[in-house]
C-alpha cells in the first residue's frame, strides 16, 4: 500500500498468494465479500501486473512474484510523481490557470488521485449513481471507434437519465463512429456544443469531481480524479467559458418525438444517407435490429417503402417545426442550481 495500492487489492494480493489459485468465487468466500468488490480489487492488480488468469477449463487467478510486484509499483510511483509536476504545467497551459507547486503537491494522494484501467469506469459508475444530477463533458478527439462507443453508450444513457448532461466536441472527421450515439444522447436530453477545437479531455461531476487524463496525449494510461475545491472551481470556470463559446451543431431532419429515441436515432442516420450496416455500426446495434426497427415503423405508418415512410414522418413533424428553433439562435441553456434529487430505487 506504501507504493499506491489499495487497501482491498493488497489483501486480494495476499489471500492469492494464501490460497494458491482460486476462483473469483472462492476469493469472495473467503473474504466474505461481494463479488463485484473482489473483481475491482483483481482489476487494480491486474493492471500493474500483480496477478493473472492460469490456463485451464476453470478461470483461477495467480500471483505474480512479490518482487515482482513491488518493482512495478515503485515505477507506477515514480511516474506519477513525474506526471504531478505534469498535471501543473497541464493546469497551468489551460488559459492561464495557476496552480501553486506546494499546493498541488499537498494535494497529490489526498484530494488528487490517479484511476488506473477499468477503474476510472468504476469510479465514473459511482459517481454518477450516487444521487448526480449534472454531468460537463469535454471531448477533444475529432473521432471515437466502434469499440469506444460500444463501452460508453450504457453509461452515457444512465447520465441522461439521472440528471442534466452537457457535451462539448469538436466537428467529428469522416471516420467516427460516435454521431448515432450523441444524437440518441440528445434525444434523451442532452446539450451538446461544438467548437473548432479544445484545450483537454475533461468531465466535471456536481461541480465537486473533476477527471482529466494522467497523459492528455493517450487517456488510456489512466485519468486523475481531482476533488479540490479550488481547482475543481477553476475547471468550472474554464468549462463554461468554452461552453458559452460553443455552436450547436446545425439542425438537419428530426424525426417526430412521439417515436422512441431508438427510432429516432437510427431514422436520422438514415436520413443523412447511411446504411443500415454503417447505422448498426455507429449505435451499436445488429443490422437485423435497423431493418425490424423500419419494416416496424413501415408497417406501423402504413409505408409501402422507405421514401414513402421519410415523406409521411416529414408531414408528421411539419406540425410541430415552426415552434422548433433553430439551436444557432435559441436561447443561451442555463445550469439549473444543483439539488439532490431522489434515487429511483428508494422512490
Amino acid at each position: 500500500m506504501r507504493w499506491g495500492l489499495s487497501p482491498s487489492a493488497d489483501l486480494v494480493y495476499r489471500s492469492l498468494n494464501a490460497l494458491g489459485g482460486p476462483t473469483l468465487e472462492q476469493l469472495a468466500v473467503s473474504l466474505e465479500w461481494p463479488v463485484r468488490d473482489v473483481r475491482e480489487a483483481l482489476e487494480e492488480l491486474h493492471d500493474v501486473g500483480g496477478c493473472h488468469p492460469a490456463r485451464g477449463p476453470v478461470r483461477r487467478w495467480k500471483a505474480a512474484e512479490p518482487g515482482v510486484v513491488a518493482d512495478a509499483l515503485r515505477r507506477r510511483h515514480h511516474r506519477l510523481a513525474v506526471a504531478g509536476h505534469a498535471l501543473r504545467r497541464q493546469l497551468t497551459r489551460l488559459e492561464g490557470f495557476a496552480v501553486e507547486e506546494g499546493d498541488l503537491s499537498a494535494a497529490l494522494g489526498t484530494t488528487i488521485r490517479p484511476l488506473f484501467g477499468d477503474t476510472r469506469r468504476t469510479r465514473l459508475k459511482e459517481l454518477v449513481v450516487a444521487e448526480r444530477c449534472e454531468y460537463l463533458a469535454m471531448n477533444p478527439e475529432p473521432a471515437f471507434d466502434h469499440q469506444a462507443v460500444k463501452t460508453a453508450a450504457p453509461l452515457d444513457r444512465l447520465l441522461c437519465e439521472r440528471g442534466q448532461a452537457f457535451s462539448l466536441g469538436v466537428p467529428p472527421t469522416v471516420e467516427d463512429r460516435s454521431g448515432g450515439l450523441t444524437q440518441e444522447l440528445i434525444t434523451l436530453g442532452m446539450q451538446y456544443r461544438e467548437l473548432p477545437e479544445l484545450p483537454a479531455k475533461l468531465v466535471i461531476i456536481d461541480r465537486a469531481t473533476a477527471l482529466t487524463p494522467i497523459n492528455p496525449g493517450d487517456p488510456r494510461q489512466g485519468f486523475w480524479e481531482i476533488t479540490t475545491p479550488e481547482v475543481v472551481h477553476r475547471l468550472l470556470d474554464l468549462y463554461m467559458r468554452r461552453w458559452r463559446q460553443g455552436i450547436a451543431p446545425r439542425k438537419r431532419w428530426t424525426p417526430p418525438m412521439t417515436l422512441t429515441p431508438r427510432e429516432r436515432a437510427v431514422l436520422s442516420l438514415l436520413a443523412e444517407g447511411f446504411t443500415d450496416d454503417t447505422v448498426a455500426a455507429h449505435l451499436g446495434l445488429s443490422r437485423r435490429t435497423i431493418a425490424y426497427t423500419v419494416a416496424e415503423l413501415m408497417e406501423r405508418y402504413g409505408a409501402r417503402n422507405r421514401f414513402q415512410l421519410g415523406l409521411y414522418l416529414s408531414d408528421l413533424n411539419a406540425g410541430t417545426a415552426d415552434a422548433d428553433l433553430d439551436p444557432l439562435t435559441e436561447p443561451e441553456p442555463e445550469l439549473k442550481p444543483m439539488h439532490k434529487h431522489k434515487d429511483k430505487e428508494d422512490s
